[in-house]
């Protein structure tokens, strides 16, 4: 798995890539984020299983508690860089919820709080060019899977959304962000359903009765 990711097809492969490309940006994208370069690598670890390079059981489940772990630093990364959760809390949700060895834990958490956002990178990432590949499909249905790969990569180390610029123009960046807008909706409506279907307090008899009690002499006064 490792290999995968960090040479052939993920971190090697694509940052030869970009490394022949102009202009400058498309190169360094990792100095703007580090979304694609790191989802990358990771989305090749999923790809490789679905065209069976990875088909034992061992490497599907090592491949799936690697996922588990990375989803946990998206939760680590934004509790700890906004005062939710302390270094120790946060070595304890790794042990305790991804599986890490405590010294482990220990050593990823000191990483974090030096590095915000960059963790939520891997699979916040993936999910991304995940998005990118199906509008890729559904706008290409006659490329094949080394024709849509070849236009990713040759879009440069570019953050998601400026990738998107470059493969789809202005119509792909506003389909993304109508999509996005959408699932905020979703989310929302959802929301307001549970809100009315939730049983709300009724007064009781004697909260009633209090509202309708008259003035007593003294308050009259």
């Amino acid at each position: 798995m490792t290999a995968l990711h960090e040479a052939y097809p993920g971190h090697h492969l694509q940052l030869t890539v970009a490394n022949t490309l102009e202009p400058l940006p498309r190169k360094l994208g990792a100095f703007l984020s580090t979304f694609f370069i790191e989802g990358w690598a990771f989305y090749c670890e999923e790809l490789m299983e679905q065209l069976g390079f990875i088909n034992q059981p061992i490497q599907k489940l090592a491949r799936l508690k690697d996922q588990r772990w990375h989803a946990a630093r998206i939760i680590l990364d934004a509790s700890l860089h906004t005062g939710k959760m302390t270094v120790d809390e946060a070595i304890h949700f790794l042990v305790e919820r991804a599986g890490l060895e405590p010294d482990d834990a220990k050593a990823e958490v000191r990483r974090y709080t030096a590095s915000p956002t960059q963790p939520q990178s891997y699979l916040m990432g993936k999910l991304q060019i995940l998005d990118i590949v199906a509008e890729y499909k559904r706008r290409y249905p006659d490329a094949t899977l080394r024709q849509m790969h070849d236009a990713i990569l040759n879009s440069g180390s570019l953050p998601p959304k400026l990738m998107r610029l470059r493969l789809f123009g202005t119509d792909g960046a506003m389909a993304a962000r109508k999509a996005a807008a959408k699932k905020v909706a979703k989310k929302v409506a959802a929301k307001k359903v549970a809100a009315r279907k939730s049983p709300t307090k009724k007064k009781t008899k004697k909260t009633r009765k209090r509202s309708i009690q008259k003035p007593t002499a003294r308050q009259r006064r």
